[in-house]
């Protein structure tokens, strides 16, 4: 085989190669980004003419922390990584006004509950996604 056949055979080859890498590079950081969780900023806020609450809350490990007493308004920030639920949850320790809670996730209002009287609970909770 003469030299001009061997290269008319290299080129086509080299040429497929080269097309070939942004295609495994685009597959290559899909796959990490499917793998990778994705981070968002929590922010729980309890709101509202109450004095003072009893909250109930999801942390950042994804476990349930209780504090009683708190001023309003109160707020916690913290966060999350990849999918979990949130929620929050605050009873009013007054004998009148209301109490509002509400999930923020990237900054963004996703859930409120608003409720009102003496000793009531509001409630809420999300589904943070990775997407």
């Amino acid at each position: 085989m003469d030299n001009s056949k061997k290269i008319n055979l290299v080129i086509p080859i080299i040429f497929a190669i080269l097309l070939s890498i942004p295609l495994f590079t685009m597959i290559k950081n899909k796959v990490n980004e499917s793998i990778t969780p994705t981070n968002h900023i929590i922010e729980l806020s309890v709101t509202g003419s109450a004095y003072s609450a009893f909250v109930t809350y999801s942390n950042s490990s994804g476990g349930t922390e209780q504090i009683s007493g708190v001023k309003l308004p109160w707020s916690k920030s913290f966060v999350c990584k990849g999918k979990n639920i949130i929620s929050l949850i605050a009873q009013n320790r007054s004998i009148e006004g209301d109490i509002v809670v509400t999930i923020y996730v990237d900054n963004v209002p996703v859930n409120s509950s608003r409720s009102e009287g003496s000793y009531v609970v509001a409630t809420t909770s999300t589904m943070v996604d990775d997407d």
